[in-house]
């Protein structure tokens, strides 16, 4: 399969997921220097942080699409210009509180598509797995993770005993 540019489309939603899921104190997430070692960094979008750095959803998806367009380019060996990405379309309501733009979550489904497709669109350079894009994906989908779990809580044991194991198997 061809290797390709995401959508902007692709990258609004997993923005927006982003923003949405990560709750009150924003989106988060730790990266790793080219070593494998911490950094310790610590990135927020619409939060603020005592370590590390702030970015706006704009930065957010201008991340992942350099991520993707760093794959493309090392996959067909020719230079590829850069997209500039400037946040996603307001989907949702205007708060009143403060007149920012708030969004609404893109179903959970899309957004696990959307994460396939570009991790498999960003794979083609060398050091795709320890960019800071391949940290955002995991994060993003420890959030949507973690949404579904919510959503069926009732549903799913936390954890296994032996029991219970034994349990599953005799029906």
């Amino acid at each position: 399969m061809s290797a390709y540019i995401v959508s902007t489309e692709t990258i609004d939603c997993l923005v927006r997921a982003a923003v949405t899921l990560g709750g009150r104190d924003g989106f988060r997430w730790t990266d790793r220097g080219r070593d494998g070692k911490d950094c310790q960094r610590l990135y927020l979008v619409n939060g603020e942080s005592s370590v590390g750095s702030t970015l706006s959803e704009a930065d957010l998806g201008q991340l992942l699409l350099e991520w993707n367009r760093a794959s493309v380019q090392c996959r067909y060996g020719e230079p590829i210009a850069g997209i500039e990405y400037d946040g996603p379309e307001p989907n949702g309501a205007t708060s009143l509180m403060n007149g920012e733009r708030v969004h609404d979550t893109p179903p959970l489904d899309d957004v696990l598509g959307c994460l396939r497709c570009l991790e498999y669109q960003s794979c083609e350079h060398p050091t795709y797995d320890i960019e800071p894009g391949a940290f955002i994906c995991r994060a993003i989908e420890r959030l949507v993770l973690n949404r579904l779990a919510d959503l069926h809580l009732g549903e799913q044991p936390w954890g296994l005993s032996p029991r219970s194991v034994g349990e599953e198997v005799k029906s």
